[in-house]
């Protein structure tokens, strides 16, 4: 009945074609601030590290390392849309007093909310391989396309569980639909898509760093960006190196606090623990709206 559920509710969203759109908002936005601002920014920055070669590829994996990341927080507004949606018109009552068993209402919320966030962002990814490879870059090996998806898999859970939790808080569209005009359009910024985490204030660059999901972009532009940068970096001397070492920090490639520097495995633990912690919030929201 899960399943059953969850498929009614993909196709309530992707039948109204205004959620779908307003979804994709904070990713429209993003490509329009690149093609008009950013991207010259980008390569300029990149252009004064001295890997001029490499500077436009470079900057356009960044950006789309950073458009996939946003995808699933993203789309999991809009789908989360359904559960606002059913409560403000009471139609999840008459899902209580029907067959279908509490869980697998909650369950099924739970599991389109992700399943629309995973998907269309896996079909977003397809799309910036393709544009990157029509500006002269090249595709993702197999097995970066493999960890690519990985990360997707995981930045999709943890989104879909924020929202979610989110969404369980309102019972009014209007007031969810304002809600997420802010998260959309804040969650740019803090995840440094807008601007890369070097041009930051301390203080914003430190929150950006702290938000989980801003893992997800970190871990996608090492991936994006992984052949380009050794590219820059084959034959280099040192000064070179060290100039993209700080080229790397200043467009948040990684993610440093002083001289330490997270690891990737630590940014997949804390994009897992995100998902499970507010998976369970979600879980202990829906099983109190229902008493």
């Amino acid at each position: 009945m899960t399943l059953s559920f969850a498929k009614r509710n993909m196709k309530v969203f992707l039948r109204d074609g205004g959620s779908v759109m307003g979804s994709l908002l904070t990713v429209i936005i993003l490509i329009g601030v690149y093609a008009l601002f950013l991207g010259d920014m980008m390569v300029s920055s990149i252009d004064s590290g001295g890997f001029e070669n490499h500077a436009k590829t470079m900057a356009d994996e960044w950006i789309m390392a950073g458009i996939v990341s946003v995808m699933p927080l993203s789309c999991a507004l809009g789908a989360a849309g359904i559960i606002v949606e059913d409560r403000s018109k009471k139609i999840d009552r008459d899902f209580y007093c029907s067959p279908i068993s509490r869980a697998s209402v909650s369950g099924g919320y739970i599991l389109s909310v992700f399943l629309i966030a995973f998907i269309m962002t896996v079909i977003g990814f397809a799309l910036s391989q393709l544009y990157i490879v029509s500006r002269g870059g090249e595709l993702l090996s197999l097995e970066n396309m493999l960890k690519a998806l990985g990360v997707i898999l995981l930045d999709a859970l943890a989104a879909s569980a924020i929202i979610i939790t989110v969404a369980m808080l309102f019972k009014s569209q209007n007031a969810y639909g304002s809600a997420c005009t802010v998260i959309g359009t804040l969650s740019g910024f803090v995840m440094g898509l807008y601007l890369p985490v070097g041009s930051l204030p301390d203080a914003i660059a430190t929150v950006v760093k702290c938000f989980p999901l801003s893992h997800s972009a970190v871990l996608l532009r090492q991936i994006f960006m992984e052949k380009s940068l050794e590219q820059a970096s084959e034959g280099a001397p040192a000064p070179v190196l060290e100039m993209l070492d700080g080229v790397k920090n200043e467009l948040g490639v990684n993610i440093s606090f002083g001289d330490y520097v997270v690891s990737a495995a630590q940014s997949v633990a804390v994009l897992a623990v995100t998902a499970a912690v507010f998976f369970g919030a979600a879980w202990l929201l829906a099983r109190r709206k229902e008493k």
